[in-house]
């Protein structure tokens, strides 16, 4: 696999969760060379991945403070379908 993209997508705890519009700004965030090392090989495998929040930043600034967050990162090679995903839910605490 080398020409992995991913998409990242936020959501906030309401009693259920509540994906946040994002307008296509997160859409392509990760990708080879930019957070995931490639080629990857195929299988099961252990990964190392870096991700800069620092995109996220201007979606923070108007969420509630101390509230639950998922951020979900979709990856895919090219332009396939097939997704695989990484979840994170937190209680963050925004500035």
């Amino acid at each position: 696999l080398d020409d992995l993209t991913g998409d990242v997508k936020m959501s906030l705890w309401t009693g259920r969760w509540m994906e946040l519009p994002n307008f296509g700004f997160l859409n392509g965030l990760l990708e080879c060379g930019a957070g995931i090392k490639c080629p990857v090989e195929s299988g099961k495998q252990n990964l190392e991945i870096t991700v800069d929040l620092a995109p996220l930043t201007p979606y923070t600034m108007y969420l509630p403070r101390t509230a639950p967050y998922k951020i979900e990162f979709q990856f895919r090679e090219g332009k396939s379908a097939k997704r695989s995903c990484l979840v994170i839910e937190t209680l963050g605490t925004t500035a």
